[in-house]
């Protein structure tokens, strides 16, 4: 079945996906309201719901996989007529999935997360603000602070997507304190201040203009704030040519 006719399932029944049964599901079972003992409104493939995850469709919750509200709003103008072309930027881009893994994708500039849409600020003389490696370390914040937060279930769900491989439940927990750990000391190698602001972004996707207001600073000037954190998780995550994770 097409995407956009599952994602409307999926919102107009405010459904959660779940993962039914062992490791390696080819497809998720969609509760309405996350309501197991209802019928699943739908089923969704789960090379579906990778896509759905990096496109930043639905977000992995402690309840399992939900529609984010922005998606579900521009699905919702859509039906209405009053998402028009003015709304749309598309262009193909090279982005990473759930796995740290680039591939190529026809995305909408406008509905992109903050730190996507970072990724294509350039500076006056055409140069991108922020490098590829940056950008990656950013996202590598954001996977650790997402596996880390989770409870074991959904972490299960979460790194079954790419084809289980049949780990237990001890494995997928060994691999959340893995994620905290490492998130942990990515935060201590900000330091304060730094921590907030590149986690405020990259983990809550929080917009640049709302932490600046948050943490005082004057407009424009947290970007050179965050550049320097995401510039130290470079070397942290070893996403820089030279160094080492």
């Amino acid at each position: 079945m097409h995407e956009q006719v599952l994602l409307k399932r999926l919102i107009d029944a405010q459904a959660v996906i779940m993962q039914d049964g062992c490791d390696g599901v080819k497809s998720y079972a969609a509760y309405p309201r996350g309501d197991r003992r209802t019928r699943p409104s739908c089923f969704i493939p789960a090379q579906m719901l990778k896509h759905f995850l990096a496109d930043g469709v639905c977000v992995p919750t402690s309840r399992g996989f939900e529609i984010v509200p922005s998606a579900a709003q521009r699905h919702s103008e859509k039906g209405r007529g009053l998402h028009s072309h003015q709304h749309r930027d598309m262009a193909v881009e090279t982005i990473t999935d759930a796995y740290g893994r680039f591939r190529q994708a026809q995305v909408n500039r406008h509905t992109r997360s903050p730190l996507h849409r970072l990724a294509r600020r350039k500076r006056r003389s055409g140069e991108r603000l922020f490098s590829d490696a940056e950008i990656e370390a950013g996202h590598r914040l954001a996977r650790d602070y997402a596996r880390s937060s989770l409870s074991v279930s959904v972490t299960q769900k979460y790194d079954a997507i790419g084809g289980g491989s049949g780990h237990g439940a001890e494995d997928i927990s060994a691999a959340a304190m893995d994620a905290k750990r490492r998130y942990m000391d990515a935060l201590d190698t900000l330091g304060p201040g730094l921590d907030r602001i590149v986690s405020a972004l990259c983990c809550h996707n929080k917009d640049m203009t709302v932490i600046e207001r948050d943490e005082g600073y004057a407009r424009n000037s947290g970007l050179a704030v965050l550049k320097l954190g995401l510039q130290r998780l470079t070397q942290f995550y070893g996403t820089q040519a030279g160094c080492s994770s």
